[in-house]
């Protein structure tokens, strides 16, 4: 082979290789970059707030208040027995000569006497005399008056209302002379009983006046 013609073949093998090599360049795929994905702040999940929501305070009940009942001296003294009736010889009896229910209450009455919250009993008498005047102050309880209330409507008792009171009045005349009278007073818990020889009943509407304005208010008893 003349030179020339090797160095021709040369020539034709390089030219070959380079187109190869080009080839490859152009068909391989640089190595791309991964996309960078900006960070994305993360929050912590909020707690929601705690409402405390206050529970309406309950208002105590208000203890109960017992009904104050007087003594006989501070209920009626006797200086005030007296002009009440007409009658200056009115002394104070023991109460002990009435510790149960007078014999002169019906049979409801006494029971409710004996079942009373509490009761007061004030005698006043004229020294050798007949002359007796009985007044009982009585707390009952709302059951207790209805009961007691309910038999004397449909007893011989008259029955009249002045403002908040109710009044039953009987004349008692069962062999003991007079003219007597039992009388029952009605004013919310209180009940005031008088036998006495006075049909207005003038010392247990005092009686029940003086335990009124002791008791401005008296809560029921059911």
């Amino acid at each position: 082979m003349s030179k020339q013609r090797v160095v021709k073949a040369l020539a034709a093998a390089c030219a070959a290789a380079l187109l190869v090599g080009l080839s490859a360049c152009s068909t391989e795929t640089p190595p791309q970059a991964k996309p960078t994905t900006p960070p994305v702040a993360t929050q912590s999940p909020s707690t929601p707030k705690e409402t405390s929501e206050e529970s309406p305070t309950e208002t105590p009940a208000a203890d109960p208040v017992p009904i104050q009942l007087l003594d006989c001296a501070d209920l009626i003294p006797v200086e005030t027995v007296r002009s009440l009736t007409g009658h200056t010889g009115f002394e104070v009896t023991p109460s002990e000569a009435f510790p149960q229910a007078s014999p002169y209450e019906g049979p409801v009455a006494s029971d409710t006497f004996m079942n009373a919250v509490q009761s007061k009993v004030c005698v006043w008498g004229v020294p050798d005399t007949d002359g007796l005047t009985q007044v009982i102050v009585t707390e009952i309880t709302d059951t207790a008056r209805a009961t007691l209330t309910s038999a004397l409507d449909d007893s011989v008792f008259t029955k009249t209302a002045t403002g908040n009171t109710v009044a039953y009045m009987e004349p008692y005349d069962r062999g003991l002379g007079g003219p007597w009278y039992r009388t029952y007073l009605f004013n919310g818990n209180i009940w005031v009983s008088e036998f006495s020889n006075y049909p207005e009943a003038p010392l247990g509407s005092f009686a029940l006046e003086q335990t009124l304005a002791a008791n401005p208010h008296p809560l029921a008893r059911p």
